[in-house]
């Protein structure tokens, strides 16, 4: 023990590996925000479906995100980056015979961490219309929903049903959650 109090003191190589260490650890201290910037600020766009009541009726809607950072990962300076050239499509299909009823695609969208709201269809006390200008007229039964979101570095599908009843107020989804069909999230 006191063979190490007594040795010399280090030489100059010494204290420059030390220094050098030093900057080192500083180094990899300072480069951990932008390590967790890369893998956690990527977009990352939650989808959630809703019926409400409306004035005519009821409607269905679907509503996007971009899911915000966690506090922690905030507290170092990471930030959920927004989607790059965002676009989303939607087609709705009859389950029982697979006949395409509508496409609706829309573009050049801003998807903050405020969710955003887009009606799919509605239902009044005369009829069920899908939201698009030349759409057909639906009749009673079930129907798929199938949404595409793509971005520069996002791409997912996601399927959900709903249901179309003879009254106003017989419309609704199936299951309030989405099923990914595919999952190209970078």
């Amino acid at each position: 023990m006191l063979e190490c109090i007594q040795q010399s003191p280090p030489t100059i190589w010494q204290w420059i590996g030390i220094i050098a260490g030093m900057l080192a650890f500083g180094g990899v201290i300072l480069s951990v925000p932008t390590i967790f910037q890369m893998f956690c600020g990527k977009p990352n766009i939650e989808v959630m479906l809703e019926g409400r009541d409306i004035d005519i009726g009821r409607a269905l809607f679907f509503s996007m995100r971009n899911k915000p950072i966690n506090k922690n990962l905030r507290r170092i300076g990471v930030y959920r980056r927004q989607a790059d050239n965002p676009f989303f499509s939607f087609h709705i299909r009859d389950i029982e015979t697979n006949a395409m009823k509508a496409q609706v695609r829309k573009g050049n969208l801003q998807i903050s961490q405020l969710w955003k709201d887009f009606e799919v269809v509605h239902i009044d006390n005369r009829n069920t219309e899908i939201i698009e200008k030349d759409s057909q007229k639906l009749s009673p039964g079930k129907y798929y929903f199938e949404l595409s979101i793509r971005a520069d570095d996002y791409d997912k599908k996601y399927r959900a049903q709903f249901t179309v009843g003879e009254k106003s107020n017989q419309l609704d989804w199936l299951l309030k959650t989405f099923t990914v069909v595919k999952n190209g999230n970078g």
